[in-house]
């Protein structure tokens, strides 16, 4: 009887493993998303994707119009200074998430 218990155990143990890395994630997730970190990851986002769509209306607007001159680095500087606000905005947050997560495993030892 006590070989079907450790038969049982070995074939469910994959079950348990993502059931505890799914929890795990989880309440990371929970934790992210209630500490001061996460409006800094979303204003990170907002900013990523704004670039993204500015670059490339740029880029469609020279591959669509050819005759117009060919853009330059100093044509896309404020799409890099965007881009550099969203790294900065985005270190900071992980910086936040990671002082919430340690304060999470913290708590709980």
């Amino acid at each position: 009887m006590a070989g079907c218990s450790i038969v049982f155990l070995m074939m469910a143990w994959p079950f348990f493993l993502v059931v505890g890395v799914l929890y795990v994630a989880l309440e990371a997730a929970a934790t992210v998303v209630t500490s001061p970190a996460f409006p800094w990851l979303v204003i990170s986002v907002v900013l990523t994707t704004v670039g993204s769509i500015w670059a490339a209306v740029k880029a469609w607007n020279y591959w669509k119009n050819r005759e117009i001159e060919t853009p330059t680095v100093k044509d896309f500087v404020p799409i890099l200074v965007l881009y550099a606000i969203a790294f900065i905005t985005f270190c900071i947050a992980v910086w936040f998430a990671g002082v919430a997560i340690l304060g999470m495993y913290n708590s709980q030892t």
